[in-house]
């Protein structure tokens, strides 16, 4: 019988690379995982920029009761979408990045034993698994879990980044194991100098990437295939659009009172649309802006329905019943602008928002006060500069009657009370006004719709995660 030496020199010659088999094979998933995680961020990083230009085209479920809406939308512009002013994404494409060149120096390092080049590389990947697992944190746990951002490609992008992570952890934890047996320690100059290659890399490769995709120019070229695209969706869903949603439809004795901004002759005994909007919304401004200015100028030339509208901006300042008191007054601006154009002249209003909406988002740079006086008279200007220094009270009026709405839809229809049967919640559903922007269609008993059947409960259901076809939606009800 062979002695223990023996045994453990037979054990060993039968497996002599086993621990480097392991090693390897981790190291090549971790490679694989970070590279999906790279192209990941990459498709999100797109995503946002298509919506921050309105360039994106959604592919609307509304004939398929059993799908669901890309919601990725809402969550690339709340407020964990644009952390420090870089979309999430781009800190995504930036750790990947760094921790596969990192990975490959492990992989050049053990290859030649070249030993204190691993030891250098596994610190900075040590100080990358915490920027990773703080991501999984805010974004899956906050942002998803707790406050419901839901989105296809930031799901895919969180299942890649916990594989990546759980694979990362245990190739770091392998090559580790395997130092222990070479002497020699990392200088602490050599830490620290990897510490702080990591810690500058990520912020400024994130913020590289996006000013490199905010700032392309766009052509009218792109945007009209955009334009093509969506005209294409929208004649694929046509048949599906005759049908009116119940919720969109009101009496006027049925409509709360309050102040609003009345574009054409609301109340005259025509059909007539009600917008709550923020100008401060990403989603606002692309609907104003695809639909909204046309149909406010038709509607003051009593071409198409009325419409009547009201500010609801989500910044306390000038919303008394907003919980986002973070924003800061700056987000009502734009609204107080727009109703300060309107009360000069509507048509002035209009073409306020086209000035306005000409802008990438309400952060840019607008001189609001100047173009008040020139284009709408110094008695606009004035209204605006009061709006500021008296703390908002005509929006705070206008965002009085959006809540009203929102009161009375809750008290009106279920769905805005529970939400819908497939989990969508009130305020993802547009008629209910709980979120932004809402639409109401309120028609007189004379004015019977010329098309338009009652919608069944499949589309009801889709109907509500639209976004851009909302306009396309409340047509059959006029």
């Amino acid at each position: 019988m062979a002695s223990k030496p023996e045994q453990l020199v037979q054990q060993f010659a039968a497996t002599p690379h086993g621990g480097l088999v392991w090693r390897t094979l981790l190291l090549t998933l971790a490679l694989m995982l970070v590279a999906a995680g790279v192209a990941t961020s990459l498709v999100g990083l797109q995503r946002h920029v298509e919506i921050s230009y309105g360039l994106d085209v959604d592919v609307p479920p509304l004939c398929a009761t059993s799908a669901s809406a890309d919601l990725c939308r809402s969550a690339m512009t709340s407020w964990l979408g644009k952390p420090f002013g870089v979309p999430a994404a781009a800190f995504g494409l930036a750790a990947h990045l760094v921790t596969f060149l990192l990975l490959l120096v492990v992989a050049g390092g053990a290859a030649v034993a070249a030993w204190p080049l691993v030891r250098f590389a596994l610190v900075g990947l040590r100080m990358v698994m915490p920027i990773l697992a703080l991501a999984l944190l805010v974004f899956l746990g906050v942002g998803r879990l707790i406050l419901g951002h839901s989105c296809e490609i930031c799901l895919i992008m969180h299942v890649v980044n916990t594989l990546a992570l759980a694979a990362l952890a245990m190739t770091v934890q392998a090559y580790g194991r395997r130092l222990h047996s070479e002497t020699g320690r990392l200088p602490a100059w050599a830490t620290v100098l990897a510490l702080a290659l990591v810690a500058v890399a990520v912020p400024n490769l994130a913020s590289g990437a996006a000013r490199k995709l905010g700032g392309v120019v766009l052509t009218d070229a792109q945007r009209a295939r955009r334009e093509i695209e969506r005209a294409d969706r929208l004649d694929l869903l046509r048949p599906c659009l005759g049908q009116c949603v119940g919720g969109l439809v009101w009496q006027p004795g049925e409509v709360p009172a309050g102040k609003a901004l009345d574009f054409g002759p609301v109340g005259n005994g025509a059909a007539y649309r009600v917008l709550s909007v923020d100008l401060t919304c990403t989603h606002c401004r692309t609907e104003m802006a695809r639909h909204g200015m046309a149909a406010l100028a038709t509607a003051l030339q009593a071409k198409g329905s009325p419409i009547q509208v009201v500010v609801r901006p989500r910044a306390k300042q000038c919303n008394a019943a907003s919980p986002a008191a973070h924003l800061g007054e700056r987000m009502c601006w734009a609204n107080a602008a727009f109703v300060c154009a309107y009360r000069a002249k509507p048509t002035a209003a209009v073409a306020y928002l086209a000035a306005e909406l000409k802008l990438v988002n309400e952060d840019s740079y607008f001189d609001r006060a100047t173009w008040l006086r020139t284009q709408a008279g110094e008695a606009a200007a004035a209204c605006l500069a009061q709006e500021i220094a008296n703390g908002f009270p005509q929006v705070r009026e206008l965002a009085q009657t959006g809540q009203r709405w929102q009161d009375a839809a809750a008290r009106v229809h279920q769905e805005c009370k529970s939400g819908l049967d497939d989990g969508t919640k009130p305020d993802k559903v547009f008629w209910c006004f709980a979120g932004l922007p809402g639409m109401a269609i309120v028609r007189p008993p004379t004015a019977t719709p010329a098309r338009g059947v009652p919608a069944e409960p499949g589309f009801v259901i889709n109907a509500a995660k639209e976004q851009d076809f909302r306009w396309a939606l409340g047509d059959p009800c006029l």
